[in-house]
C-alpha cells in the first residue's frame, strides 16, 4: 500500500528532526510531507527577523532537495507576519492555512492553524472558544505581529475557534490538519493529565464527521495518553507528539479508505 502522506509537527527549529523526516520521505517514494506548525525555535531568539533568516538559510535549502510536495500550516509559536511572507521566504513549502488542498490520490486536506488561549504571549494564532472556557485556560493578552514588529493585543472580543472552523466550509469526509488537537481525546492530554484541546473543534468533528484530524501542539500527549491515534466518533485523531529529541510522525495510506500509522524516526 503506497504512502499518501507523512505528517509531523512541532519541530521547533530542530534541523536534525527535519533531516530525518526528509530521509524517511525520500525512502518512502517521496509522498507529500505535511508540517503541522511550530516550525521555529522557542525563546528569546524567536523574533520575526530570526524566523525569516531560519527559513531562508536553513529550511528552504533542505526542503528544496525533496522530490515530493511539502505542505504546512502554522502554530502558536510562528509569527503571522512571517507566515504572510512564507511563500517568498521558503518557496519549496506550500502554506495552506484556511484552505483546502487536494493530494494526488484524492485526499482533501483542510488547514487550521489556530489554538485556544494559552499561557504564552504570542497571540497571532490563538482564538477564544465559543463553546468552552477561556480565561481559565490561558492568558487573554499578549503580542500580535505587524510588519514593523510585535504590538500588544487581546483575545477579548475577538474571533473564536468556531468562527475559523466555519470559515473553512464543509469539512465532512476531509482530513483536517490542525495545529491544536480536539478536546477530550488522546491527542490533547498534558503531562499533568489535563485535556487542553479545543471544544469548538470537538463539536465540529462530532457534527460534520471529517475523516481524520492530524494535530500537534501538546507535545507529550502520546505519552500521557498511551497512544498517538484514537477516534472521536468515526473520526480518526492523530498527534505524533514531539518528545525527547526523537522525530515521531504519522503515516497515511489510502486503500481505499484512509489508514493512519504511528512511526518513530531515529534522527541519526
Amino acid at each position: 500500500m503506497d504512502v499518501s502522506f507523512i505528517f509531523a509537527s512541532d519541530h521547533h527549529g530542530d534541523l536534525m528532526r527535519m533531516d530525518a523526516l526528509l530521509k524517511k520521505g525520500n525512502g518512502s517514494g517521496s509522498p507529500t510531507i505535511i508540517l503541522g506548525g511550530d516550525l521555529f525555535k522557542t525563546g528569546w531568539k524567536n523574533d520575526g527577523s530570526s524566523q525569516e533568516k531560519f527559513l531562508r538559510e536553513e529550511v528552504e535549502p533542505r526542503f528544496a532537495r525533496y522530490r515530493g510536495r511539502v505542505l504546512t500550516i502554522f502554530g502558536n509559536n510562528d509569527w503571522r507576519s512571517v507566515a504572510d511572507r512564507f511563500s517568498d521566504l521558503c518557496p519549496s513549502i506550500e502554506p495552506f492555512e484556511g484552505k483546502f488542498v487536494k493530494l494526488d490520490d484524492g485526499t482533501i486536506l483542510a488547514g487550521l492553524s489556530y489554538v485556544p488561549p494559552t499561557p504564552f504571549m504570542m497571540k497571532d494564532w490563538e482564538r477564544l472558544e465559543r463553546y468552552g472556557p477561556n480565561k481559565e485556560r490561558g492568558e487573554m493578552n499578549g503580542f500580535c505581529s505587524k510588519e514593523d514588529g510585535p504590538v500588544e493585543c487581546t483575545l477579548i472580543g475577538g474571533r473564536t475557534m468556531a468562527d475559523e472552523i466555519e470559515d473553512l466550509g464543509d469539512i465532512g469526509g476531509k482530513v483536517i490538519v490542525s495545529h491544536g488537537p480536539p478536546h477530550g481525546t488522546c491527542a490533547d492530554i498534558s503531562g499533568w493529565k489535563e485535556h487542553l484541546g479545543s471544544m469548538d473543534l470537538s463539536k465540529a468533528i462530532t457534527e460534520m464527521r471529517p475523516a481524520a484530524v492530524l494535530c500537534g501542539h501538546i507535545h507529550e500527549a502520546p505519552v500521557s495518553s498511551g497512544k498517538a491515534i484514537c477516534k472521536l466518533g468515526s473520526t480518526q485523531i492523530a498527534n505524533p507528539g514531539s518528545i525527547c529529541g526523537t522525530l515521531t510522525c504519522i503515516i497515511g495510506r489510502m486503500d481505499p479508505d484512509l489508514s493512519l500509522e504511528f512511526f518513530s524516526i531515529d534522527r541519526t
